[in-house]
């Protein structure tokens, strides 16, 4: 996802106010649920408050009385789905790089293709609404620093043949699946092969590209 990140003005911005608090099953806590599930399905420009209301079952009054605008609902709600527990993460000491890898990218990828159409309007809603791009790059910078973290130990502990630089490595990787994911939309004829497949196929592919070698199980 590092396209997203070199299109913010500071793409190490922390995040922007405090996490949100709402009470479990209260009014905030649907609206912001209903926002979330809204705006990875069309994105910012889609996701108009009346879209967000419908789905959370209340009227725009209640929205805009608990939220004030539609910047500050999908900045808390940005907030709190960052603060949500994360599935799939990196071990942290490589012990079978090619299964630990695969998993990773099977969560990641699933992770992309339900947040593509936010990524999408992403690129066009930079200049006017930074505020959501500032805490848009907290996720894919906490990817970035795990993946890379995970790689430079994996070098460390002489698990790879070949020498190269972590956050490169890193680099690669993502935006490989990262356009993976936008071309779902753009060119939806090109396979139509299963997602965790296509992600093991980049895994194995990248992880040969750096010298990780393969086992006797790995086809």
């Amino acid at each position: 996802m590092t396209p997203v990140v070199t299109k913010c003005k500071r793409p190490l911005a922390h995040p922007v106010g405090p996490p949100y608090q709402a009470t479990p099953m209260s009014t905030q806590h649907r609206i912001l649920d209903a926002a979330l599930r809204v705006f990875e399905q069309v994105g910012f420009r889609g996701a108009t408050t009346r879209r967000i209301a419908e789905e959370a079952h209340v009227n725009e009054v209640t929205l805009f009385r608990h939220f004030g605008t539609k910047d500050e609902l999908l900045l808390a709600a940005l907030r709190r789905a960052q603060d949500l527990p994360r599935e799939g993460a990196l071990p942290d000491e490589p012990v079978d790089p090619r299964a630990e890898i695969h998993a990773w990218a099977r969560v990641h990828m699933a992770r992309l293709l339900r947040w593509r159409h936010v990524m999408q309007s992403s690129f066009t809603e930079v200049e006017a609404h930074p505020r959501l791009c500032a805490i848009a790059t907290n996720g894919p910078m906490r990817t970035y620093r795990e993946l890379s973290g995970y790689l430079a130990r994996l070098q460390e502990r002489g698990q790879s043949e070949t020498r190269w630089d972590a956050r490169v490595a890193a680099s690669f990787f993502l935006n490989s699946l990262f356009a993976e994911a936008i071309a779902k939309d753009v060119m939806p004829d090109r396979h139509d092969r299963d997602p965790n497949e296509i992600a093991e196929a980049f895994a194995d592919l990248f992880l040969d590209a750096i010298g990780v070698p393969r086992t006797e199980s790995v086809r």
